[in-house]
């Protein structure tokens, strides 16, 4: 069932365009603007293979993997989501937070979704109803956060103090 390819292409689409560096540290002290940006980078290229690994799964119905890549998810979220910009970067980071929510439920269906994989041989008829439904939000799923990440990936690069 390929459910989630569009979704990965446009995850990965944003992160071609976004040259990776690796996650700096996140959390408490105000990061540079250096520093952010490595931070908003290097999670999304991080939330990119985890996307990747979601998204195979699913397609291989190997669904016992999922719960556990989107805990790592959550985790890298809440890592970025802590960061604290400098100030004049707050309200871009706010627009990323929001975007990390949309991202959330995606994810959330991806996980309901291998919950329901994993027993669809036996599934009533409103839980195959609820099935249908779910893969519809999977394949229409919002593409904000990538999108939101290049916009501030580009104000960060563009900015020369």
């Amino acid at each position: 069932m390929k459910i989630t390819k569009h979704r990965l292409f446009s995850v990965l689409s944003a992160f071609m365009l976004a040259a990776v560096l690796i996650l700096s540290g996140c959390g408490g002290k105000k990061l540079t603007k250096d520093e952010y940006l490595e931070a908003v980078r290097g999670s999304f290229k991080t939330y990119a293979q985890y996307a990747g690994e979601i998204s195979d799964a699913i397609d291989s119905e190997n669904y016992d993997s999922v719960k556990g890549t989107a805990e790592k998810i959550e985790k890298l979220f809440s890592e970025l989501e802590t960061a604290v910009p400098e100030d004049k970067y707050s309200q871009q980071h706010q627009k990323l937070c929001s975007s990390i929510d949309k991202e959330r439920e995606w994810i959330n269906n991806c996980v309901e979704f291998a919950e329901y994989g994993k027993k669809k041989d036996s599934l009533t008829a409103q839980e195959t109803e609820e099935l249908k439904k779910l893969n519809e939000k999977l394949e229409n799923a919002s593409t904000e956060f990538p999108e939101t990440v290049l916009e501030t990936v580009k104000l960060l690069a563009s900015d020369t103090d």
